[in-house]
C-alpha cells in the first residue's frame, strides 16, 4: 500500500536554530516542498527563540499561494527565557486558558495567516487543567482561528485525561524512530489508532548521525537491497508500521527530502523490519 503525504515540514531548523535561511531560501524551499507534494509545515511559537514562525510569514505571504494548499502546525504551551522575551525569567510549561489565546494570536500574526491548520500542546504540563485548556480550544474552534487540535508527547493517560474533556483531539507528536521504539511496545501507538488520532514522530531518525560505525555496516547492505540510502531506510522502517506514522523531516536539504519522498513507496520485507529492530535493540525479540 502506498504511504504518501507520510512526510511533514519541520520548519525548526529553518531560521536561527539551524540554516537560517533568508527570505528568499526560506521561499524557495516552500515552493521546494510544494512541488514535491509536501504540504505541510510544522512550527513551534519558541522555534529560533520566537523568531522562525515571523520568518516564515515573511516568506509565505508574498508568495500568494492559496493558503487551502497548504496545511500550517504551530505548538504552544512552554515559555522560553531569551533575548526576544525578557520577561520569561525561567522555562516552564503555560497551558492556561489566557496564555494559550495570547500565543495562537501571536502565531496568526507571525505566520500571516488567518488560521491554523492544527494547534498542539507542546509538552505535558503537570499544572494543565481539562476544563480550561477545553474552554480555550472551544473559543477558538469556534472562531475560527483554528480548525483542530492535539498534543505533542503526551502518555496514553495524559491524552485520556484531556479527551475526557475535549474529545476531539486529532494528533499526538510523539518521538518515535528505530532506535526510541518504546511506543510500539508500551501500547501508546496501539491506543492512538483507536482513539483515531495521528501519530506524528519526531526525531523519526533518532541519533543516526551518533550511531556505531558497525550498525552503519548492518544497515547498508538493507539500504542497497531496496535502493535507497540507509537515512531512507529508517523512514521506511517507521512507514512500515500498521499505524500510517507521518514523519517531521527536519531536514533543510532538498536532496535529503526528496530521497525520503521516494521512499514512501518503498515496500519493507518484515524479515528486514526485524532486522532493523534488533540493530536498534541490541538484542533479539523476547
Amino acid at each position: 500500500m502506498e504511504k504518501l503525504n507520510s512526510i511533514i515540514a519541520g520548519c525548526m531548523r529553518w531560521g536561527t536554530w539551524g540554516a537560517g535561511f533568508s527570505t528568499v531560501q526560506m521561499q524557495d524551499y516552500i515552493l521546494f516542498c510544494l512541488e514535491n507534494g509536501v504540504h505541510i509545515f510544522d512550527h513551534a511559537d519558541i522555534y529560533g527563540d520566537y523568531t522562525t514562525e515571523a520568518d516564515f510569514g515573511k516568506a509565505f505571504a508574498p508568495l500568494k499561494i492559496n493558503r487551502q494548499q497548504i496545511q500550517l502546525i504551530t505548538k504552544c504551551g512552554i515559555e522560553l527565557p531569551c533575548a526576544g522575551k525578557p520577561g520569561i525569567r525561567m522555562k516552564k510549561y503555560n497551558t492556561s486558558k489566557s496564555y494559550i489565546l495570547q500565543q495562537v494570536d501571536a502565531s496568526l500574526k507571525n505566520l500571516q495567516t488567518d488560521y491554523l491548520d492544527l494547534l498542539l500542546l507542546h509538552r505535558p504540563d503537570p499544572l494543565l487543567q481539562g476544563e480550561e485548556v477545553a474552554s480555550a480550544f472551544t473559543i477558538l474552534q469556534e472562531s475560527g482561528k483554528v480548525l483542530r487540535f492535539g498534543v505533542s508527547n503526551f502518555s496514553i493517560l495524559q491524552v485520556q485525561y484531556l479527551k475526557s474533556f475535549f474529545p476531539d483531539l486529532l494528533a499526538n507528536q510523539i518521538e518515535l524512530s528505530w532506535q526510541e521504539n518504546a511506543s510500539l511496545f508500551n501500547g501508546l501507538l496501539l491506543y492512538q489508532e483507536m482513539a483515531k488520532m495521528q501519530t506524528q514522530a519526531w526525531s523519526p531518525l533518532g541519533k543516526w548521525a551518533a550511531i556505531s560505525a558497525s550498525d552503519r555496516k548492518k544497515i547498508e547492505p538493507l539500504a542497497e537491497k531496496y535502493q535507497t540510502d540507509s537515512a531512507t531506510l529508517l523512514l521506511v522502517w517507521l512507514w512500515h508500521l500498521p499505524h500510517q506514522v507521518k514523519c517531521i523531516l527536519g531536514t533543510t536539504k532538498k536532496e535529503r527530502l526528496l530521497a525520503a519522498i521516494k521512499g514512501q513507496n518503498i515496500q519493507l520485507e518484515d524479515d528486514d523490519w526485524y532486522t532493523l529492530l534488533q540493530i536498534a535493540n541490541g538484542t533479539n525479540v523476547a
